[in-house]
């Protein structure tokens, strides 16, 4: 999907954070959180953000919803926002405190990874959902009549009777359910769902699988998808972004980049898919870790000391992110135009 000025949702341009740690004994202390990201989400687009913890998926979704540490600072980019209203982009970057609430919760959702943290233990399930739409202009009759109806929406049997219920009383399964109904309360125009599958069990994964297509279809709205299921972005995301150690190392069509892997790290991701169809296979191990936020700031490639391709351009040069087609980009000095083998 060609991304335009009239169907932009959801642009990151040449976005860098910084975590600044200040001590009274020590000099403060610039550490690089993410480093020139660069991400487009369309008008009804499925996007995923994949890659290990530690590698910064986290920090893009909190920089998208104001929500970074008191220590962390934005250095350079934009986050540009369109409601789809007038055609033009807001600048998230530059919104007050008071006007990115009126964006979160409204024009722009979380579903969050973890149910049991997202839902207050002490209140009914009803409440929770109806405060969203009321925070944003709701009556409590319109709330409640809505909440009923994306209950129903995300396939739960029985609305009516789960608003009356606690979520101890629930499922992990029917909880998820309910962050869904309760991030549709004001018909959002981008859905952000952080892991919103992984401390689900494989059935009931692939429910909440078909919730997500299903809202896709009947709503529109746009979903970016932070995950590290492979997976699951092959079944609902149009499009990947695979993230390392603060950086986006390669982007493209899912279909596209699971099926061509450019990227050494992207390789080593989808070789740990186990395939039903050779059970006996050994599973990959990549080995060693993400680099510390203070080793980053040393590396030229973040990925050269776990990457089993690396040789001496990938210590020398640091690489950029390059279009080898139209649709697919890299970070990697192996695939780079710039370089040829007698570089090497």
């Amino acid at each position: 999907m060609k991304i335009t000025s009239e169907n932009l949702v959801l642009k990151i341009e040449n976005l860098s954070v910084v975590f600044e740690n200040k001590s009274l004994f020590k000099k403060k202390e610039i550490l690089p959180v993410l480093d020139d990201i660069n991400l487009e989400v369309g008008q009804g687009e499925f996007v995923a953000l994949v890659g290990e913890s530690g590698c910064g998926k986290t920090m893009t979704t909190l920089s998208i919803t104001n929500l970074l540490p008191e220590n962390a600072r934005i250095t350079e980019g934009r986050i540009l926002f369109s409601d789809g209203k007038d055609g033009k982009s807001q600048d998230l970057t530059k919104h007050s405190k008071k006007e990115y609430k009126k964006v979160l919760g409204n024009d722009i959702s979380m579903i969050f990874q973890d149910p049991l943290s997202a839902l207050n233990p002490l209140m009914k399930i009803g409440p929770q959902i109806m405060e969203t739409g009321i925070a944003h202009g709701m009556t409590k009759v319109e709330a409640h009549k809505k909440a009923v109806e994306n209950l129903t929406l995300v396939g739960i049997a029985g609305a009516e009777g789960i608003m009356n219920v606690f979520p101890k009383d629930l499922s992990g399964g029917m909880m998820q359910r309910v962050l869904i109904a309760q991030s549709l309360m004001n018909n959002p125009k981008l859905l952000i769902a952080d892991e919103p599958t992984t401390a689900l069990d494989a059935t009931v994964q692939a429910e909440i699988i078909e919730i997500l297509i299903s809202l896709k279809e009947k709503t529109g709205t746009s979903l970016l998808l932070i995950t590290h299921d492979l997976g699951v972005v092959s079944k609902l995301c149009s499009r990947i972004y695979v993230m390392y150690a603060g950086q986006i190392i390669e982007q493209g069509e899912t279909e596209e980049v699971l099926k061509n892997p450019l990227h050494p790290y992207t390789k080593a991701l989808i070789g740990t898919i186990p395939d039903i169809n050779q059970r006996n296979r050994k599973l990959p191990v990549l080995h060693g870790i993400v680099p510390s936020l203070s080793e980053r700031k040393c590396l030229t490639c973040r990925f050269a000391e776990r990457c089993p391709e690396c040789n001496t351009k990938c210590v020398i040069f640091a690489p950029n992110m390059e279009n080898v087609t139209q649709n697919h980009g890299v970070r990697c000095n192996l695939v780079s135009r710039k370089f040829t083998e007698e570089d090497a």
